[in-house]
């Protein structure tokens, strides 16, 4: 006895469409699994040892002080821009730089100011961290200059040396 099936031919166009429907929602899956895959942290490009890294310091005083520094390997450009001041001018494997600016002086410059009534100190700039040291403490009259130069020693006046902080305070004093 023969058989025969009246739906075959449709049957068969229909599993066939269904079977490369499930194979292309499988190629889609893997396809996309790859992509999200390939987004690790892995892929982000970081500082590695071999990576010239030069950070640029910008001084109130308009000097420029640059040095370069393996502290920051590992890092990405994300982790870079989240320090304070830091401007990122270049980054890629081969060499990053950073900016910085300050309102401070390079270690070139001195600056006096009046401490308290009658006491003028002497403050030098440490590389690092970029803070102020007092080196110095004068004792002063102050009320033998002018409500200028008062006003002056109370924001700070910068000096390029010892020698012309001693010139300006025997200056005031005569």
């Amino acid at each position: 006895m023969k058989y025969r099936f009246f739906y075959t031919k449709p049957v068969i166009i229909i599993l066939c469409c269904v079977a490369m429907s499930i194979l292309c929602i499988c190629v889609v899956l893997v396809v996309l699994t790859h992509k999200n895959n390939s987004k690790t942290t892995d892929d982000v490009l970081r500082i590695t040892a071999d990576t010239n890294v030069c950070v640029v310091t910008k001084y109130s005083c308009g000097h420029m002080a640059q040095y370069t520094t393996s502290e920051y390997t590992g890092y990405t450009e994300d982790m870079l821009r989240q320090i304070a001041n830091c401007k990122i001018t270049c980054f890629s494997i081969d060499k990053v730089t950073m900016e910085f600016s300050t309102e401070k002086c390079c270690e070139n410059h001195f600056l006096l100011m009046l401490a308290a009534e009658n006491t003028l100190a002497i403050f030098s700039t440490d590389k690092k961290p970029l803070a102020d040291a007092q080196i110095m403490e004068i004792v002063f009259e102050t009320s033998v200059i002018s409500e200028n130069e008062y006003m002056r020693l109370k924001q700070g006046i910068i000096f390029d040396s010892l020698e012309e902080i001693n010139s300006y305070i025997e200056s005031m004093e005569t």
